[in-house]
């Protein structure tokens, strides 16, 4: 399941959730019994709802060292043309200057 469906479903579970549960409450605020067959449905969205959110937990922290990783191989390759003596001076600093964007854009989730 991709991250855009997960949150979706998300979404969708945490909706029926709330809205079960209102149901619920509404029956017990009138005095009246909830059929067992409400609770079981409840618990199971909440097992679901428990289950996707350890997939989307497990996807933020996947993006979190991929963001990582490039962070760090753009500043390694920003070292590398600081290093770099084939090139004019204002080249290599322009060079330096666009990684610097792109590393940071990149460890903020922004684009560059």
């Amino acid at each position: 399941m991709s991250p855009d469906e997960a949150s979706r479903q998300h979404h969708n579970l945490h909706y029926a959730i709330q809205t079960l549960s209102g149901f619920i409450d509404s029956k017990k605020s009138k005095g009246k019994d909830v059929d067992k067959k409400y609770a079981i449905k409840l618990a199971e969205l909440i097992e679901s709802l428990k289950g996707i959110d350890k997939m989307l937990e497990k996807e933020r922290k996947n993006q979190k060292r991929q963001r990582e990783k490039w962070h760090k191989k753009i500043r390694s390759l920003m070292v590398d043309a600081m290093l770099d003596k084939t090139i004019s001076e204002d080249i290599r600093e322009r060079i330096v200057e666009r990684l610097n964007e792109l590393a940071e854009g990149v460890r903020t989730h922004e684009g560059a």
